[in-house]
C-alpha cells in the first residue's frame, strides 16, 4: 500500500472519530496535528529517537506520554499510539496535510493556486475570486505566485486540475502545431 493511501486512510479515521466525539474537537485536532507535525519535521532528534528500531516501543510509548499527556486531546494522544504501535508515526506529515484537506473539504473550502507573471491588482483579485466561487459554489481561498516566465496571462491550479491561459502555453502550442505541419 502507497504512503499517500496510508496516510489517507488514517487521517479519514482520526476525522471520523473526532467527528463523533464531539462539536468543535475537528478543529482543535487539527491544530494540535499541525503542532506535532512542526514539531516532527523540525526535530531531526525527535525523528531520529521514533524511528530507531533499537529503541523498545515502550520506550517510544513512554516519551509520547510524557511529552504530550495533558497538552493534546486525548483522541489525539491515542491516535498516535496506535501509529506507534502499528509503525506508521512516520506518516504523521502526510497524515496532517490530508485531515488539513478533509477538514476544508467539511467547511466548503477550495484552495486555488492563481500563477501569474506579475501581481494581479486587488480588483483582479477580488474578481477572480468572486467567479471562482460562482463556479464552485464553494468558498475560496487564494494563494498567488508570481512567474515571469509564463509571460502573461494566468494559470490556475485547484487540486489536481490545471486551468491554463497562459501566454508561455499558448505559444508552446503554437510551436508544436507549427512544428508538426508537413511542408
Amino acid at each position: 500500500m502507497t504512503d499517500q493511501i496510508v496516510s489517507k486512510r488514517y487521517a479519514l479515521a482520526l476525522f471520523n472519530a473526532a467527528e463523533s466525539a464531539g462539536e468543535g474537537l475537528t478543529e482543535q485536532v487539527q491544530k494540535e496535528l499541525s503542532f506535532i507535525s512542526d514539531l516532527w519535521e523540525k526535530n531531526a532528534e525527535l525523528r531520529a529517537f521514533f524511528e530507531a528500531p533499537q529503541i523498545p516501543g515502550e520506550d517510544k510509548e513512554k516519551m509520547l506520554q510524557l511529552t504530550f499527556r495533558g497538552k493534546i486531546s486525548e483522541l489525539l494522544l491515542q491516535f498516535l499510539l496506535f501509529l506507534l504501535s502499528k509503525g506508521r508515526l512516520v506518516h504523521i506529515l502526510e497524515i496532517n496535510t490530508r485531515y488539513d484537506q478533509l477538514l476544508k473539504e467539511k467547511e466548503g473550502l477550495v484552495e486555488a493556486q492563481v500563477i501569474t507573471a506579475s501581481p494581479l491588482d486587488e480588483g483582479l483579485s477580488v474578481s477572480l475570486k468572486e467567479k471562482m466561487e460562482k463556479k464552485t459554489g464553494k468558498k475560496v481561498s487564494l494563494t498567488y505566485k508570481v512567474e515571469p516566465e509564463i509571460i502573461g496571462g494566468i494559470r490556475v491550479i485547484v487540486g489536481n486540475q490545471i486551468i491554463d491561459h497562459s501566454i508561455r502555453t499558448e505559444l508552446d502550442k503554437l510551436r508544436e502545431s507549427l512544428l508538426s505541419l508537413k511542408v
